[in-house]
């Protein structure tokens, strides 16, 4: 699926292997690059719960902040921050997976609501760094979003 750009667009491209979150405007410039991790519990692979973030293209969906009346268990494992990848290829319903984003966090880390946390493999999820999601992913989104722009979302492998 080749998706064209508008004006307010983004693109961000996940690099599986490379570790890297990279995020281009509408023009193909690129913004910033940040570390990432697609790694899955029960990778690799991408068929079944808690395999690696499926390759293909997503849209940002909702944008959730957690907070504190939440469990703990919540905020270990997503961090402050999830934002919702919308399937536009089946990606997921293919593999019999639902409900994949991007997030921080990392149930079993040290300090999981650190800065910097560390890594650990998720349920299929990206996991950025807490700095890099509340400084750069999520103000990104939340300005494209309120001048009427889409984020996309290029997972590859």
């Amino acid at each position: 699926m080749k998706i064209k750009l508008k004006e307010n667009d983004v693109k961000c491209v996940v690099s599986g292997h490379g570790h890297t979150m990279k995020c281009f405007n509408y023009e193909g410039i690129l913004k910033w690059t940040i570390p990432c991790r697609a790694d899955g519990v029960n990778g690799p692979g991408f068929a079944g719960p808690g395999g690696d973030t499926p390759p293909g293209i997503y849209e940002i969906g909702l944008i959730t902040k957690t907070n504190k009346s939440e469990p703990l268990s919540i905020w270990h494992s997503y961090g402050r921050w999830f934002a919702d990848l919308v399937e536009l290829e089946n990606q997921e319903a293919s593999r019999g997976r639902a409900g994949v984003g991007v997030h921080g966090g990392g149930t079993g880390l040290k300090e999981p609501l650190a800065a910097e946390q560390g890594w650990k493999p998720t349920l299929g999820c990206v996991r950025l760094q807490n700095r890099d999601l509340e400084t750069r992913f999520i103000p990104m989104c939340q300005f494209i979003k309120s001048k009427g722009g889409k984020i996309y979302v290029e997972v590859v492998w």
